[in-house]
């Protein structure tokens, strides 16, 4: 958001002043990916979904949309905890953020 408040300036920047700026904008993963497989459990889902949606609650980054994929779905031990995710858009009941796309 910094680079592109500068750019919006209409002003003549420096390359060193918009390298400064890019340096200094966060960067933040909006695709996450999990390969589920037997030995995955209920708690291994818990960390890796956990700082996602934390991350989608972010009221900086609310227009932002977060992907998350889980691979092999088929093999994991936990469909009750996916049908919540992806039927009720619930996670540990609670409601997901409506920018976490799966």
């Amino acid at each position: 958001k910094q680079v592109s408040d500068l750019l919006d300036q209409q002003k003549q920047l420096s390359t060193i002043q918009l390298l400064q700026a890019f340096m200094e904008t966060p960067v933040y993963q909006v695709f996450n990916k999990l390969l589920l497989h037997p030995g995955i459990t209920q708690h291994d889902i818990i960390q890796f979904l956990k700082p996602v949606v934390s991350l989608a609650r972010n009221r900086n980054l609310k227009d932002m949309s977060l992907v998350v994929f889980f691979d092999e779905i088929n093999t994991s031990k936990c469909p009750g905890m996916f049908k919540e995710i992806f039927c009720d858009h619930s996670f540990q009941g609670v409601a997901l953020p409506p920018n976490i796309f799966f």
